[in-house]
């Protein structure tokens, strides 16, 4: 998963009379990439945690913004290591304040944890960690992560923070133990010990041919991936130790093998049998396929009777995909500014609750609206064309949109009253609240081969007269015009909906399925909630 962070510097330690430094503190502030870890010592959320620094290059040369030089003077670092950017509050900034030179402009390179002894290299965009003894206990695991240099930059064109995009160097793996019906609660897992690891190595990183190869010593080492007392049910379970530690980061390497010890429960007519161990191979399809960086390995682990099998499956770590905040985006207070920003293809970040009497209507370029826990509200409107009202917040003909929560999107009353309408553009949710009003509208809807990908939010679907605009549900939270037949999709990763079930609900089509593979919903009072 790749994981996009900014951060500040302020403060020039350069010295050549080539430039000069000003007074705008160099910043980078978090941005929201994709992630799924949750594993100790990773980047787990959405987020680059605020307890967690990084180090970070910057390269300056005597040219306009919007360059990719490779040529640069080092303007922060040396030859062989970054400087520290420490969260200070709203963004990441140097230990040591660092700030943006007057003239050229300046690219960012950047590499987590900052303790690491990392160099890059700017004409290749290449990250080197030689010799790194990685941790074998688990509550002392930490992702590594790297960034791909950015475009250049000056104070100005920054708007203030600069994004950089982090990704995994390492891989995740996951143990998930599951029963037969008849093996139902009789096994008793104590512990899993992960055998012969490699955890001496070192790390090429090159950004730009996108490859991270490791290069192992020998030496191996066991790790312990859980010990304490679990019953092997039919539902398949993530295991969780005492330190909340779901799976464990290895260097990526040749698949090894994993050593189960558990205990077998009294049958009837039969004594308890005592405690004892398996040994199963961790092979990927068969082959000897090696673990990859930035690959989240999932092993189910079935027992039986009669025998233990084992069933992976490999997804990459970037498994679930919210699209980046862009770190530049405008700040708007008003429903003119909004208006305007969308118009012009800009991202945006709402400072205030803002009503707007039109949608907002995207066709082109990429757009990613930060709701920024405030409320935007559309109010009705009427379409000469057929003389409707309608009522839409976002109306994506084209492009792509991305909504960034928390915070609401509410539209009134209106014979079409929608959240969101993908009609040919595409749309990503991430967050927030959804809700709309009037009988005859749908909250999320996709037609004309819009495409919607829904990752997380809350959505309150009004109720209305069933049976109208195609559907059958009262609550219509999702719909697809014509149950998808002008290539329509939507897809659903996370959120929770009002009276509506992703899974199988009457829209347009009895028993739609909105969920992606692998995903379903879960009743939760009013809500279903949607979870792998």
């Amino acid at each position: 998963m790749a994981i996009a962070v900014c951060a500040v510097f302020a403060s020039c330690t350069n010295t050549e009379d080539t430039y000069t430094s000003g007074q705008s503190e160099i910043k980078l502030a978090p941005v929201t990439s994709l992630t799924r870890a949750n594993v100790m010592g990773s980047i787990d959320g959405v987020t680059y945690p605020t307890t967690e620094d990084f180090d970070v290059y910057a390269y300056w040369k005597n040219v306009a913004a919007g360059n990719t030089f490779t040529d640069g003077t080092i303007y922060l670092g040396e030859a062989t290591t970054g400087v520290e950017f420490v969260n200070k509050g709203a963004y990441w900034g140097g230990a040591t304040t660092y700030y943006w030179p007057k003239n050229g402009s300046l690219r960012f390179a950047a590499y987590s944890p900052a303790d690491l002894d990392m160099t890059h290299a700017q004409a290749t965009d290449t990250y080197t960690l030689s010799d790194l003894a990685y941790p074998t206990t688990i509550t002392e695991t930490y992702d590594i992560l790297v960034a791909p240099t950015s475009e250049s930059y000056t104070a100005q064109t920054a708007t203030d923070k600069v994004s950089v995009v982090f990704e995994h160097a390492l891989s995740w793996l996951n143990f998930k133990i599951q029963s037969t019906d008849t093996a139902d609660g009789v096994f008793t897992i104590e512990s899993i010990v992960l055998n012969t690891i490699k955890n001496n190595g070192t790390l090429t990183a090159n950004m730009e041919a996108g490859t991270k190869v490791w290069d192992l010593d020998a030496a191996t080492a066991d790790v312990t991936v859980f010990t304490g007392s679990k019953d092997a049910t039919i539902n398949a379970e993530i295991f969780e130790s005492t330190t909340n530690q779901n799976g464990v980061l290895v260097l990526p390497q040749a698949t090894t093998t994993l050593t189960i010890n558990y205990s077998q429960k009294a049958m009837a007519g039969t004594p308890a049998l005592p405690a004892q161990s398996v040994t199963v191979p961790l092979v990927l399809d068969g082959n000897d396929t090696p673990w990859e960086p930035g690959k989240h390995y999932i092993y189910t682990i079935i027992f039986d009777l009669d025998e233990i099998l084992i069933n992976p499956s490999v997804v990459d770590w970037e498994d679930i995909e919210v699209p980046v905040i862009d770190a530049t985006a405008i700040e708007v207070a008003t429903a003119d500014e909004l208006q305007s920003a969308i118009a012009a293809g800009k991202s945006v970040r709402l400072t205030a609750d803002i009503n707007i009497a039109e949608p907002l209507v995207v066709t082109t370029g990429d757009i990613i609206v930060e709701l920024n826990g405030k409320t935007l509200s559309a109010d009705a409107w009427v379409d000469n064309s057929d003389n409707s009202t309608n009522a839409y917040a976002f109306w994506v003909k084209g492009g792509t949109l991305a909504i960034n929560g928390p915070g609401n999107v509410e539209t009134a009353s209106a014979e079409y009253s929608m959240a969101v309408w993908a009609q040919g553009g595409s749309v990503v949710i991430n967050g927030g609240t959804y809700a709309n009003a009037g009988e005859g509208s749908d909250l999320i809807y996709a037609s004309a081969g819009g495409q919607v990908e829904i990752y997380g939010g809350t959505f309150n679907a009004n109720e209305k007269q069933a049976g109208v605009d195609g559907t059958q549900e009262a609550y219509s939270a999702l719909n697809l015009k014509g149950n998808g037949a002008d290539g329509s999709t939507i897809t659903v990763y996370g959120g929770s909906f009002y009276k509506f079930d992703p899974a199988n609900n009457k829209s347009e089509n009895p028993a739609v399925n909105f969920c992606a593979p692998g995903y379903t919903s879960v009743a939760n009072g009013d809500y279903f909630e949607v979870t792998k």
